[in-house]
């Protein structure tokens, strides 16, 4: 079928018309803000510093291989020892991007080499019981559980207030390993790391609180899922 001419010129005001309400009619996209902390350690220290909301940023010393970095309350209450990264951010089992260290027998050159470490976190602590329930019922299914059920659990976690941040190395000193990756020889040598300074960036809801004199910026927000 022709259209009549009268028609055929109105089509473009009509297709911007459309496209118009339909992008007023779509929910804005949420609003969140990044900012970052930079900070370094040498073999054995410990580095912290506080993010907003009763949290604290923190790098642990993890024995003689390196750091495991993670989110916790500054002050937690008893029950809270889980890590507001690990919980949210997958794999929930083994080798994890918060671990900057020689375990799984990662070389001390790889551990640095890695590049953006990318992850989620709870960003508010009386949301914890209940991301633990979460997590439990995840790595520890019941027996009845299918993998809806699974799916489920995993939905809910993820859908709970989070924030999103990645950790870079930007200057190092190591012993490199001698080893290959996941070496299982009783003489595996992995290396150690002697030294790390790097650059945290985390992105926030625009209303969540932020530490005091740090300066931020808009940003595009990141759901846990697409860590």
């Amino acid at each position: 079928m022709r259209l009549p001419l009268p028609t055929l010129q109105r089509l473009p005001g009509l297709l911007l018309a459309l496209l118009t309400a339909a992008s007023a009619a779509a929910p804005p996209a949420p609003a969140c803000k990044r900012f970052t902390l930079q900070g370094e350690v040498h073999a054995g220290q410990a580095w912290q510093r506080p993010i907003g909301g009763g949290l604290v940023f923190r790098l642990a010393p993890d024995e003689d291989t390196g750091w495991q970095f993670g989110i916790r309350p500054a002050r937690p209450r008893a029950g809270d020892e889980l890590d507001y990264i690990s919980m949210m951010t997958l794999p929930l089992r083994g080798q994890h991007v918060t671990m900057m260290d020689t375990s799984y027998g990662t070389p001390a050159q790889d551990v640095v080499a890695y590049g953006r470490r990318r992850f989620a976190f709870l960003l508010r602590p009386q949301d914890a019981p209940r991301a633990g329930q979460l997590l439990h019922r995840l790595l520890w299914p019941l027996p009845d559980d299918d993998f809806e059920q699974t799916r489920q659990a995993l939905r809910q976690l993820q859908s709970l207030p989070a924030g999103s941040g990645e950790l870079r190395i930007i200057r190092s000193r190591i012993e490199r390993g001698r080893s290959a990756a996941g070496s299982t020889e009783p003489d595996a040598h992995f290396g150690r790391l002697h030294h790390l300074a790097f650059r945290v960036t985390l992105v926030v809801p625009a209303t969540a609180q932020t530490p005091a004199g740090v300066p931020t910026a808009p940003a595009a927000c990141v759901r846990p899922a697409d860590v």
